[in-house]
């Protein structure tokens, strides 16, 4: 599938998937930090150790390029004990450090971007405007209904095999009885298909998406005996096939009914929350921008980022029709100043560079790099060019 251009990228983590920290900042004991630890499984106590190695982790995000975070903390290190006092070393110890990181990481890509108000008013935009709002929600009902179709393929593989009359001339059916699961699954997936086709939302939400308990395969003396170990073996391997394609449907409608978990309602008012704390990380931007620019001008010095900005601001400016050149940059352009550009580590061009390369080469659609624009990761991997710098 096509993921739409306003498509945000994203990363979410349970506290207890990765927090650890477990007696550290003020935080009391959780019913995770008492379970012994299983072989093969991991030390809830210590998780990720994203508690130590949160500016890491966040960093990490910023390189794959995510745009955002979903996060939680332990109910216990936000509330220690039963007396309803919160935990004074939580925002201290660890949810600030994190925030500032955030907002650090925002601010850089901000200063990145040839336009940041363009983009922060798209950013609202997704947020708020009701038409997206239901886009969204058309799509992921569409992408619902492919993993569904994937779930009934599954289905169908079950049913054949768990309603078998018989095998070998014995009767599966009477022994195991699968076949009363095979009727209330295909009435669960035909339920939530009708759901979806009628884009029904809230009540997939509210809606308690249990399968019934599989029925067990029989360990009595009694059945066992009954049949010859050939026999019972050929009904085992039939039982675990399965079983085994049941789990894959199942998982695959849990992932459907996790995608509309909340109401319509909720979600919109989820959005509406995360565009009022993105509004408020801008402006603490802004402000940091605002500091630094006039700590700049006390000390008389710039820099990298701010002579990109000022490229940028000499060569291209921002109208209601999109970025246009200015007469300076035309100029260039027309004594074919740059006849050639070279781009070495293109890899590492961020959004406002590769404008202003665009802008200076000969292509008139400042979407398009020009063809006198060449570009490599690495110039000395270009056998001819690795030559001529020996």
């Amino acid at each position: 599938m096509i993921f739409p251009t306003n498509f945000l990228w994203g990363a979410s983590t349970s506290a207890f998937q990765v927090e650890g920290g477990y007696n550290e900042g003020g935080k009391g004991v959780a019913t995770t930090d008492l379970g012994a630890r299983r072989p093969g499984i991991a030390d809830n106590k210590v998780a990720a150790d994203h508690y130590h190695h949160w500016k890491e982790d966040v960093d990490l995000m910023a390189e794959l390029g995510l745009k955002v975070y979903r996060m939680g903390f332990s109910w216990s290190r936000i509330m220690p004990d039963a007396s309803g006092q919160s935990n004074p070393e939580v925002k201290n110890a660890f949810a600030d450090k994190t925030l500032n990181e955030i907002t650090d990481n925002l601010y850089k890509f901000m200063r990145s971007l040839p336009f940041p108000k363009r983009w922060i008013a798209e950013v609202h935009k997704n947020f708020t405007d009701d038409k997206i709002f239901d886009s969204f929600i058309k799509d992921n009902i569409c992408v619902a209904q492919t993993k569904l179709k994937e779930a009934f393929s599954m289905y169908e593989v079950f049913e054949e095999y768990a309603c078998r009359k018989e095998i070998e001339g014995i009767p599966f059916i009477k022994h195991i009885k699968m076949n009363e699961t095979a009727d209330s699954d295909r009435e669960l997936l035909h339920r939530l298909r009708k759901l979806l086709e009628s884009g029904d939302i809230d009540t997939i939400a509210k809606s308690d998406w249990k399968f019934s308990t599989i029925k067990r395969f029989p360990t009595n003396k009694a059945f066992n005996t009954s049949l010859d170990d050939d026999i019972r073996m050929r009904f085992k391997d039939n039982y675990a096939f399965c079983a085994s394609y049941r789990n894959k449907y199942k998982d695959i409608v849990a992932k459907i009914t996790d995608m509309f978990n909340n109401t319509k309602l909720i979600m919109k008012e989820n959005m509406l929350e995360s565009d009022r704390i993105f509004t408020v990380l801008c402006r603490v931007c802004e402000d940091i921008d605002k500091i630094s620019q006039e700590m700049k001008l006390e000390r008389n010095g710039v820099t990298f980022s701010d002579v990109e900005i000022m490229a940028r601001e000499l060569l291209v400016k921002d109208t209601e029709n999109g970025p246009v050149r200015t007469e300076l940059c035309e100029e260039i352009r027309r004594n074919r100043l740059y006849e050639l550009i070279f781009i070495d580590e293109f890899q590492d061009v961020n959004n406002l560079q590769e404008l202003v390369f665009r802008s200076l080469s000969d292509s008139d659609n400042l979407d398009i790099m020009g063809k006198n624009v060449f570009v490599v990761g690495d110039i000395k991997q270009v056998p001819r060019f690795s030559w001529h710098l020996r």
